[in-house]
């Protein structure tokens, strides 16, 4: 398959050469992505933003948020951790990805109180296959 990329959608992206994702063969690595909308206030909002985020970017590279094996989240403000921990659990109760939670001085963007990014795994073609026919169990 090769390498596949999901551009930023602003212009940082060109400016300091980085993408929203790569996707080399079953592996999708997903940038540091922060939510920075004026009307996300609080971190709990803002990791809602960048899980959906993610989520619109698996899918794009051929992935969804079952295949994450991984999560960090970093955080502005470490009182923050259970709300965010809520929304990832939300979105990752089934899945358990190996997870790292830590804070951090500051972000690029002034705004933003949550980064997080992530690692997905796709089956290969044989274990979807596998899959698929309810072998391999």
């Amino acid at each position: 398959m090769g390498r596949r990329r999901a551009d930023v959608k602003s212009a940082w992206g060109k400016t300091i050469g980085y993408s929203r994702a790569i996707r080399t063969d079953d592996t999708i690595y997903i940038s540091g992505t922060t939510a920075t909308e004026p009307t996300l206030k609080t971190a709990e909002e803002q990791a809602a933003s960048i899980f959906a985020t993610i989520g619109t970017t698996l899918q794009e590279l051929g992935g969804d948020t079952r295949h994450v094996v991984e999560t960090k989240i970093y955080l502005k403000n470490i009182d923050d951790w259970k709300a965010v921990g809520r929304v990832h659990g939300d979105v990752f109760r089934d899945v358990r990805p190996a997870t790292t939670i830590l804070q951090v001085d500051a972000f690029v963007s002034g705004e933003a109180l949550v980064e997080i990014s992530a690692i997905a795994k796709l089956p290969t073609r044989v274990e979807a296959f596998n899959s698929r026919h309810g072998r391999g169990r």
